[in-house]
């Protein structure tokens, strides 16, 4: 069977193959804190102390989306699309529908974008009785392609986080002043897959 990917293209290097996800903000910071976390926690437990901790020390960032200036926390990219209404696409029905599914973390109140990053799929249930306002609304965006210009920030690495979602990709050399444009497609049907033939 064949299943779709993307090529990600940081300004003018070498396109990148992106097997599932690609992200940009503070998610890959989440996600490395929220593993430290979970050698002495239980995952629940971990995602909050990791959403407190990274929110604390991160600030949104100005993004420009397809040539949309947004503030936001976090940009995330699934090949195909997946489950609606959460932060970070994880769960996709098919792997050949052609498009990418675009989840924007809008900046707002900090609280909502703790339990945005916490609590996943359960987000709105969860922050409904905490009485929170959902100030920091999720976007999303289903497209074949998508641009965004990174402006890397002091202290920060470059890039975009993919597929293992802690390794930073940088283009080569130093990014410009004003930051370069990244270029995420799909590739439909780009990898061919083997698997068990179906039974009688």
């Amino acid at each position: 069977m064949r299943a779709d990917v993307a090529e990600l293209r940081l300004g003018a290097g070498e396109p990148v193959t992106v097997i599932n996800t690609v992200s940009v903000g503070l998610y890959p910071n989440f996600v490395a804190e929220r593993e430290r976390q979970q050698k002495h926690l239980r995952k629940w437990p971990a995602a909050v102390l990791a959403a407190v901790r990274v929110l604390r020390e991160e600030t949104p960032t100005d993004v420009p989306v397809n040539g949309r200036r947004a503030r936001v926390w976090t940009v995330f990219v699934g090949i195909n699309r997946n489950y609606p209404g959460v932060v970070a696409p994880l769960h996709r029905r098919r792997l050949d529908d052609g498009v990418l599914d675009v989840r924007i973390l809008h900046a707002g109140s900090r609280a909502h974008a703790v339990g945005a990053l916490s609590f996943g799929r359960r987000t709105s249930a969860i922050l409904r009785a905490l009485r929170l306002s959902p100030a920091s609304g999720v976007g999303r965006i289903v497209t074949s392609s998508v641009q965004v210009r990174v402006r890397p920030q002091g202290g920060q690495p470059p890039g975009f986080a993919h597929d293992g979602e802690v390794s930073i990709v940088a283009p080569p050399g130093e990014p410009p002043r004003k930051g370069y444009l990244t270029d995420i497609r799909i590739v439909p049907q780009g990898l061919d897959l083997y698997r068990p033939a179906r039974s009688p």
